[in-house]
């Protein structure tokens, strides 16, 4: 390539990382596209470009884009990150694994080949050896807020509660994160602080109204202290955002809590539909026909409880509730 051609590929370069720093991707990958007409062997321009097509979430071309920088440079680490977390975004958590570890084999201080590697680990449900990936990514770049919040996301996983209050903690000093707040909300509520809690779910809502998980949460915190009324109208947002069955369920605890059973039971039904192996459906439903003095369908309710339940005191509970309606 002649100084001239050299100079204007440069040129075009530069302009593509101007445009992706303007978040002009679609500029950025037309100019990329000219540097790698004049030189078709700049591995760094496909890498780049891939990045682009990943931000964009075009999979298959950024995956060809990886593929062709590792041809023409098999030590790019950074085609090796972005491949990973190509294939992550596709769900092929192996895949991403081991083009992590690749990259981290080139060059260890990849921060973000090390939060990767925690968030692929978190999602084959590795979470101690994803909170070893975080805990280096955080050595490298103590700034990163999201992942100091996946830190806290698998260390609720793994039931530390405080220690993923200090995280999503530390996230929010960084960032108002609407879902760190209402995951500080769930962490707390598993402590038994609902008080705490319903305030974190309320400032997640006030920066995302939309955060379906927020009025989930929300909904059981006030279920808790006994606000039942408060719980309906959490889950009736929660459930015109996001149906889940156990939003359904949970309205239907609140619902029964109230002594309104028809209301309850068609959200028992409607969770069951949704979820058939939803234990705890099954119980409140054998709740409900229990206290309307349906005795043949209570049986069947909490008959199917326990052959789904792992809880072993709700499965004592559901063997009392037998004994009584069987008269033994």
């Amino acid at each position: 390539m002649t100084l001239g051609r050299r100079a204007e590929a440069d040129l075009h370069y530069d302009r593509a990382i101007q445009h992706k720093k303007a978040g002009e991707y679609q500029k950025a990958l037309a100019e990329y596209t000219r540097v790698l007409a004049m030189n078709p062997k700049d591995a760094q321009a496909y890498t780049n470009r891939g990045n682009i097509y990943l931000t964009l979430e075009e999979h298959e071309e950024a995956l060809a884009d990886y593929q062709r920088a590792l041809e023409l440079d098999p030590k790019d680490a950074l085609a090796y990150l972005g491949r990973g977390s190509t294939y992550y975004a596709l769900g092929e958590h192996e895949k991403a694994l081991a083009n992590y570890d690749r990259a981290l084999e080139l060059n260890a201080t990849l921060a973000l080949a090390h939060a990767g590697r925690g968030t692929t680990l978190a999602a084959l449900g590795r979470y101690h050896q994803a909170l070893a990936a975080y805990d280096k990514a955080l050595e490298l770049d103590p700034q990163d807020a999201e992942t100091r919040y996946n830190r806290g996301n698998a260390h609720y996983a793994l039931g530390a509660y405080e220690k993923a209050i200090a995280d999503y903690t530390r996230t929010l000093e960084q960032t108002p994160y609407a879902q760190a707040y209402s995951n500080r909300g769930n962490a707390r509520a598993a402590l038994g602080e609902h008080e705490q809690a319903l305030a974190d779910y309320d400032r997640a809502l006030e920066i995302d109204p939309e955060l379906a998980e927020a009025h989930y949460g929300r909904g059981n915190a006030h279920y808790a202290i006994g606000d039942y009324e408060e719980a309906v109208a959490d889950h009736d947002r929660a459930l015109a955002l996001k149906p889940r069955a156990e939003t359904y369920n949970n309205r239907g605890n609140a619902h029964a809590a109230l002594g309104e059973y028809k209301q309850a039971l068609a959200d028992y039904d409607r969770a069951l539909e949704l979820n058939p192996e939803l234990a705890n459906a099954h119980f409140g439903r054998g709740f409900i026909h229990r206290e309307r003095g349906e005795t043949e369908q209570a049986i069947v309710s909490f008959e199917r409880f326990l052959d789904l339940t792992e809880s072993p005191r709700w499965y004592q509970a559901a063997e009392e509730q037998l004994r009584q309606m069987r008269g033994e």
